[in-house]
């Protein structure tokens, strides 16, 4: 499964803004190699795709 591609093709609204800002942590977490903070920020993404 490609997260950015299920992101982009999810309708307009709050669970699309929070996938994608939680993504944004997701890679900004994995360049300060913090990578606890990296799966918890997925985790919410992927929760925020299944809304």
């Amino acid at each position: 499964m490609n997260n950015i591609a299920d992101i982009q093709a999810m309708e307009d609204g709050e669970a699309k803004t929070t996938a994608t800002k939680e993504m944004d942590m997701v890679e900004a977490m994995m360049a300060k190699k913090d990578m606890e903070a990296c799966i918890t920020h997925m985790h919410k993404a992927m929760e925020a795709i299944e809304k």
